[in-house]
């Protein structure tokens, strides 16, 4: 199984929402068919750790696992497979496929005996386009008739977020925001559509989880919009906490406001920046030399500082090879 490291404010927000038993349940019980929910105890769905991307895929996707036991005995696994590029990727079920049969052997690893547990593919989708290519495997092949009973058969569910309506995102709030922020996270009129979706977060009871989805959709749209500007957060923000009649304390918002959502803003910003950055230097670099070699590109991620990325990006320009860069970095 690949890190559990995250790469992308969206690969971020995602598993902040649905790693929550909870918020999982709730996806599950809205957005799988009812006659598959009906075959599963949600109470006893957990999260299981771990990933099964591939390393040099997790810019493209994300997952996340669980196991629910079925009503009528045994146990399932439930993949939720989260795909972030701005278009359908044709392979997505060649993915799904390699994916399910590491689940298979993560399971035989555990010493488990009898037959193996049904795997229920998942793609959630927030791209610009909607998904037109096929469900099922046998989608990829063009194949004569003698030989379709050769190739695997199955096909993995689609909660494709651009073919929902607003009005048609069901769940709790907790899972309801994300997944709007998710869907119009590319919208030009994201900035105007904010402060409504914020505002759900009125009809919490509980301040301390209001405030906790707040600073996540904010840190959120902070570092994966580039069209939303930190003073339209912070308006959209204080529309929301100073709402009379809902369920968040004044008092609590011009706490947040004045500590809490600044320090966020800032992180979010400043993460979103240092992104961008390491991706210009090895851009820069493949771009004069064709190859980047991978430990190389692994010193780079490890760099917190955007004004070293800076001067490393100042650097390319210089140096007459691959080695002498080597060396450069080796100063840092």
């Amino acid at each position: 199984m690949t890190s559990d490291k995250v790469n992308s404010p969206h690969d971020r927000y995602f598993k902040q929402t649905l790693s929550h038993a909870d918020q999982a349940r709730d996806f599950v019980l809205h957005y799988l068919p009812a006659e598959i929910t009906r075959l599963l105890d949600l109470d006893t769905l957990s999260v299981c750790k771990g990933s099964f991307v591939d390393r040099q895929l997790q810019h493209y996707f994300s997952d996340l696992l669980y196991e629910v036991e079925i009503r009528q005995g045994g146990s399932a696994f439930v993949y939720l497979l989260f795909e972030h590029k701005s278009s359908p990727d044709r392979l997505t079920a060649y993915q799904v496929l390699r994916y399910m049969v590491r689940i298979w052997a993560e399971w035989l690893k555990r010493g488990e005996a009898g037959a193996l547990p049904p795997v229920i593919p998942v793609v959630l989708y927030h791209g610009l386009s909607c998904w037109k290519i096929g469900l099922t495997f046998e989608d990829l092949f063009e194949l004569p008739r003698e030989l379709r009973p050769l190739v695997p058969k199955f096909e993995y569910l689609l909660c494709d977020l651009s073919q929902y309506s607003d009005e048609q995102i069901k769940g709790a709030i907790r899972l309801r925001l994300p997944l709007l922020l998710l869907k119009h996270i590319f919208s030009k009129d994201l900035t105007a559509r904010l402060p409504d979706f914020l505002k759900l977060l009125r009809s919490l009871s509980d301040n301390e989880s209001a405030l906790e989805a707040l600073e996540a959709a904010l840190r959120y749209v902070a570092s994966a919009s580039d069209r939303v500007e930190a003073n339209d957060l912070i308006k959209s923000a204080k529309a929301v906490l100073d709402g009379k009649g809902g369920g968040i304390m004044p008092t609590l918002a011009e706490q947040w406001i004045k500590q809490g959502m600044q320090r966020g803003l800032q992180q979010g910003v400043q993460q979103g920046t240092l992104r961008g950055t390491r991706a210009m230097v090895v851009e820069a670099l493949r771009t004069k030399f064709n190859a980047v070699p991978p430990k190389v590109v692994k010193q780079i991620e490890k760099i917190e500082d955007t004004e070293v990325l800076t001067q490393l990006l100042r650097e390319v320009i210089h140096v007459r090879d691959m080695e002498e860069f080597k060396a450069v970095l080796a100063q840092i």
